[in-house]
């Protein structure tokens, strides 16, 4: 030790300590410890996960489909918190097991009532209303997908765009623009 140092410390009369605080730079929550107390580490070290939860971020699974019929800053609504959300990001690639496309949905959270790992269901709020019907209901014409509908004028058939098929139910959105009630032939 020179003299120098030597000088300061006894002036001080303290030697480093060995604790060092780390202060998070986000609020939120801590999701994992990847270190236990007394152990040593190392420079760079991972010491804990950290995530933010205002806003917090859920992550969906939708088919091709529906992904092509959604848009970033599309609104979500979750019923069962009766609270909105929106799209925050579509992921461009598609999971080869699951066929699906991941889609983040970014919600407020400022009492931290929504948790990390949270299974909710959701609705995604489209500017075309979209149907469900008996997949027995679709038609093809071609290469368009139509369905058969009893409107006032009698049987008529409407140009569709299937979003999904699933346990035997069609989703769809109608492609023309006149407003029209459907009642389905089956």
């Amino acid at each position: 030790m020179n003299e120098k140092s030597l000088s300061e410390l006894l002036k001080t009369q303290k030697t480093q300590s060995p604790k060092l605080q780390v202060v998070s730079h986000v609020k939120g929550q801590v999701y994992d410890l990847e270190v236990k107390i007394n152990q040593y580490v190392e420079a760079g070290q991972v010491l804990v996960s950290l995530g933010e939860t205002d806003p917090i971020v859920f992550e969906a699974y939708v088919s091709k489909a529906v992904s092509t019929q959604l848009h970033e800053g599309q609104a979500v609504k979750f019923p069962q918190l009766n609270i909105m959300g929106e799209i925050a990001h579509i992921h461009s690639e598609v999971d080869e097991i699951t066929q699906t496309i991941d889609v983040h949905i970014r919600v407020a959270n400022p009492d931290r009532s929504i948790i990390k790992g949270q299974l909710n269901q959701i609705q995604f709020l489209n500017t075309k209303p979209v149907y469900q019907v008996s997949a027995s209901a679709l038609s093809q014409l071609g290469t368009d997908k139509i369905i058969f509908v009893d409107t006032d004028k009698g049987i008529e058939s409407v140009l569709i765009t299937v979003q999904s098929i699933v346990n035997d139910e069609l989703f769809f959105t109608v492609q023309i623009f006149k407003l029209i009630e459907l009642r389905v032939c089956l």
